[in-house]
């Protein structure tokens, strides 16, 4: 049953980094390096405890929300960090791009994951 509450955790949680990205202050979600975080990312590769659960799902970022699987969770970008509104509380993740892949990490419980622009 712990297992499954993990799962279910780590879902939720990904889902609402994983599609939607805007800078606190108004910003279009760009990076000073001038990449973005809003379009759809497909994860390629995943780490940690039940990630792999998530391997090619989709993640739809836009000004205000992220979505993964088609479910929005508002959230705000400040410097490397994503903080989402999820169902059971805030996420927060790390994230930066690498070889033109989004590389996302969930602060709270290690999830890694390496994304593909699409």
């Amino acid at each position: 049953m712990k297992i499954v509450k993990t799962i279910a955790i780590a879902v939720l949680a990904l889902g609402m980094f994983a599609c939607g990205s805007k800078k606190e202050g108004g910003g279009s979600g760009e990076t000073s390096g001038g990449n973005s975080l809003e379009g759809t990312w497909k994860i390629s590769k995943a780490e940690g405890t039940g990630a792999d659960s998530w391997m090619g799902a989709s993640c739809k970022f836009d000004a205000t929300n992220m979505a993964m699987n088609e479910v929005p969770y508002p959230y705000k970008v400040s410097n490397d960090t994503i903080t989402a509104k999820e169902m059971f509380g805030d996420a927060k993740y790390t994230f930066k791009f690498q070889n033109n892949q989004l590389l996302l990490e969930n602060i709270k419980n290690g999830q890694k994951f390496v994304m593909d622009k699409q």
